[in-house]
């Protein structure tokens, strides 16, 4: 099921007909998070693109500058923003216009009912989560949780218990936490997540609700997803070793450094002023080091996660937090011997980081399914720390679900084994466009490059480095397929590009390699299918500049087996398991966001031996 924003007579974009910016290809937990990046020319719309996303996650669309000057006609000035979720004939829209109320259409498959063994599973970890003091409070409660998880319950009094429970939870409404602040708030907490996460939860919610956002609010708990997700707009705020102290307790807020710290550890303000006025009182130091204590043992968290997302496993950075007397300190070292390390020295690339985690990462509670926009993102930083950057936003984007949207000018942004997370911006008669398909902009063109060069004003010598063999494959899909298996074995110095079919005549095929030829690069070769066309397209190479640099899939056929196509090197299990590689190519497309998906988080282990093996005589031929 796809992710996708759909955007209609917003200020230059979706004028002629609605523009759509496809944001993930998969909403499955552990798919949908990572990378999308917008590129386009200056003044092409990148900014109204990244401006129509913040929209979706609004109350009302009201800005006067949204409606399109491209027009006076009535019928053209209400612009309207759809967040989509889409799958054949299933489906979510959820729109906002212009000065409107939200609306929702929906079409969605009925959810299977759980079994017993689910429904007990996900009470007990629900009964897990709750306060002990909190269930010892509530005794209905826990005799509806004892009894849905006893032995000899069956399903009819099971769901029966269930829906028991949830009525009295939601009965009680704001009353149902008298007993303390901490325990209302954890057993709050435990709720919600046990909502957000229960397939039980989500299928009764479903049968019962009639309102529309909350029918589709329960079919999209069972993807871990919010209907409308958190949108976050990030912009940079570097911070400086002299933001990392306060100097006067009173001067304590939630904008500076500390504040935003003691937000990350869960540390209300008042709770550290209140510290410091008892030691005023009694100007014993024990006062401090009682709460410095608790505040240190609650930042081994905060080190762990630092460490973890910055992925320094070696050389682990350590921060902590000193009270003194009259200033608050927060500091810095690195190793096991905790050497002291000054920030206005470190690397450009990790003050980024620094900056991003403290700022933002840490205080923010975004979660699964949630969106963060970035408008050139990493400016500051040289090539290395920009596709470090990179890198990071796209591993962390998968371990978390979040989803970075970035516009870019930098090239160093951009990985030429990923050219699936491209989005093109361009403008046509002051009228902008959105091309989620980088290859597919150009389609008489072999150079599937040139939308990303002309948005960039690059050439193509950027992204490849001289001793990279720059291969041709027949389309998108290939280009999936091969850059998958280059990552997954650690293949060096090849680099792939799709070259939109080989032409459908011996003319068409003509045209297509002398352009292919024009393009220049050091070390270049052509790889094809087996098949009349391709097969056409190989002896044509023929005494041209790819004659001893052309090769054709067929090459790999042996005794047994009669290759073709790329599809034919996967094993008939794995065509099984993957069920794309079984479209026609009529389907390139539809396949291909199928494939990007499994590209971006099978690992080796998920495929046969036989088809690696197949796909390691496949690099071996067209590198020896």
């Amino acid at each position: 099921m796809q992710r996708l924003i759909e955007i209609s007579k917003f200020r230059n974009l979706g004028f002629d007909k609605p523009d759509t910016l496809i944001i993930n290809n998969s909403i499955k937990k552990g798919e949908i998070g990572g990378l999308v990046t917008l590129i386009g020319q200056n003044n092409a719309g990148k900014s109204n693109v990244l401006a129509a996303i913040t929209d979706v996650g609004g109350e009302l669309m009201t800005k006067e500058n949204d409606v399109t000057y491209l027009s006076f006609d009535p019928k053209d000035r209400t612009p309207s923003i759809s967040l989509i979720y889409r799958d054949g004939d299933y489906n979510i829209k959820v729109s906002r216009k212009y000065g409107k109320e939200l609306t929702i259409e929906y079409n969605l498959p009925e959810i299977k009912e759980p079994s017993l063994a689910t429904i007990k599973k996900e009470i007990r970890e629900f009964e897990k989560e709750l306060p002990d003091d909190y269930k010892a409070s509530h005794s209905d409660l826990k005799k509806a949780i004892d009894g849905i998880c006893s032995s000899d319950v069956d399903k009819t009094k099971a769901i029966r218990l269930f829906n028991e429970m949830v009525n009295i939870i939601q009965s009680y409404g704001n009353s149902y936490y008298p007993y303390g602040y901490q325990t209302s708030r954890l057993a709050g907490q435990a709720f919600e997540r046990f909502k957000e996460k229960s397939e039980t939860y989500a299928y009764f919610s479903l049968k019962k609700e009639k309102n529309s956002l909350k029918t589709c609010n329960a079919f999209l708990a069972q993807f871990g997803l919010k209907t409308i997700p958190n949108i976050a707009y990030y912009k940079e705020r570097n911070v400086s070793e002299r933001d990392l102290q306060v100097n006067n307790i009173a001067d304590i807020n939630n904008d500076t450094f500390i504040g935003k710290l003691l937000r990350i550890l869960d540390v209300d303000v008042k709770e550290i002023q209140e510290t410091y006025n008892e030691y005023s009182k009694h100007p014993n130091p024990a006062i401090l080091r009682r709460e410095e204590r608790k505040l240190n043992d609650k930042m081994k968290v905060v080190n762990s996660r630092f460490n973890k997302l910055y992925f320094a496993d070696k050389d682990a950075y350590k921060f902590g937090i000193t009270l003194e007397s009259r200033n608050i300190l927060f500091s810095m070292s690195r190793g096991e011997e905790e050497n002291p390390i000054m920030l206005d020295s470190q690397s450009t690339g990790f003050r980024w980081f620094f900056n991003l985690y403290f700022n933002f990462l840490g205080t923010n509670s975004l979660s699964n399914g949630d969106i963060v926009i970035m408008d050139e993102a990493g400016y500051a930083l040289h090539p290395e720390g920009l596709r470090e950057l990179r890198k990071f936003l796209v591993e962390y984007g998968k371990k978390t679900g979040i989803t970075f949207i970035i516009a870019t000018h930098n090239p160093f942004l951009i990985d030429p084994d990923h050219y699936e997370e491209i989005r093109v911006v361009s403008i046509r008669d002051g009228k902008a466009y959105i091309d989620n398909l980088f290859s597919a902009i150009n389609d008489d063109d072999p150079d599937s490059l040139l939308p990303i060069k002309e948005s960039l004003t690059i050439k193509q010598n950027v992204f490849y480095d001289f001793d990279t063999e720059v291969c041709w494959v027949e389309g998108i899909t290939d280009y999936c397929y091969l850059t998958m298996f280059k990552e997954l074995l650690d293949i060096k110095n090849i680099s792939f590009l799709p070259l939109n079919g080989v032409g459908r005549t011996k003319e068409s095929t003509s045209i297509i390699l002398k352009k292919l030829i024009k393009i220049k690069f050091f070390n270049r070769s052509i790889l094809v299918d087996g098949d009349k066309a391709g097969t056409d397209m190989y002896n044509q190479c023929a005494g041209t500049a790819f004659d001893t640099s052309r090769h054709t899939i067929s090459e790999l056929s042996d005794d047994n087996h009669k290759f073709l196509t790329i599809e034919d090197l996967f094993s008939a299990e794995d065509k099984k398991k993957y069920p794309a590689t079984n479209y026609k190519k009529e389907e390139e497309y539809k396949k291909f966001y199928l494939i990007s998906t499994m590209k971006n988080n099978c690992k080796l282990s998920d495929f046969s031996e036989e088809t690696i093996n197949n796909f390691k005589q496949l690099f071996k031929l067209i590198q020896d």
